[in-house]
């Protein structure tokens, strides 16, 4: 929310609504500190990448990392055994993920004497090392903001996760048979441990039959009925969208 409303204007007086229950007590977030380029209240700062976010990227495969010239040649090669070629002896972090080829001279119909250029993808090292140096740049957002301060954290993240918390939970049998039926994976003596727990007779008789077939399902290979569990995926798409709105 916080991370939207940095990126665009917000007139002084103009009422914000967030979909949760007030801080108490009430702290103001240190939403700007930590940026490589500071920003303001209307807009965004800049942040580099950290440890994380560059893990992240690292393990997806969509990601697009930088491409190095490896040398010039003509004619056939296999990429892959130039790759393993490569990596041979190399540590982990070191070695690349693909090789490309990149035509330099010729035109047309591939011939002989065309000049190509063998190029390796960045290896996890060396993108650790390009970015420390010479960090991407993307606009603050609000999680990035609150990770890095200390006082949002004690603050702000704790009460982030009590706000999502079920009020429920407070009643130490309720969280006690709630937590136990979380495990899908109920057998013979569990379901026995359930049924005698305090909290088993303050949940609907709905839920105490879904639990029951899921111990069913578990122990002896039987789906739940399709009125407990519909076997019929729901739609994608529950209402379309219109021109200039949202139906």
């Amino acid at each position: 929310m916080a991370g939207v409303i940095s990126q665009a204007p917000v007139e002084i007086g103009q009422l914000c609504l967030i979909n949760a229950e007030p801080l108490s007590p009430p702290h103001e977030p240190q939403m700007f500190g930590g940026e490589f380029e500071s920003g303001t209240a209307t807009t965004a700062g800049l942040d580099k990448p950290d440890d994380v976010s560059i893990n992240a990227a690292l393990g997806n495969p969509s990601a697009k990392f930088n491409w190095i010239n490896i040398r010039a040649y003509s004619g056939r090669i296999d990429l892959e055994q130039e790759r393993d070629r490569w990596n041979k002896g190399k540590a982990s972090g070191d070695q690349t993920n693909a090789m490309q080829s990149r035509r330099l001279t010729g035109e047309g119909a591939p011939k002989p004497s065309d000049r190509y250029a063998l190029e390796r993808e960045e290896p996890p090292n060396e993108i650790r090392a390009r970015l420390a140096e010479t960090p991407e740049l993307d606009p603050n957002s609000y999680h990035s903001a609150v990770l890095r301060s200390p006082e949002n954290q004690r603050w702000v993240t704790a009460m982030d996760i009590a706000i999502g918390q079920a009020k429920c939970l407070d009643d130490p049998a309720m969280r006690e048979v709630l937590v136990a039926i979380a495990n899908w994976r109920i057998d013979k003596t569990i379901f026995g441990i359930i049924e005698r727990l305090p909290g088993w007779a303050k949940i609907s008789v709905e839920a105490q039959t879904l639990v029951k077939a899921s111990h069913a399902y578990y122990q002896r290979g039987i789906f739940p009925p399709s009125g407990l569990v519909s076997l019929t995926p729901p739609s994608l798409v529950t209402a379309p969208l219109e021109k200039g709105g949202e139906k």
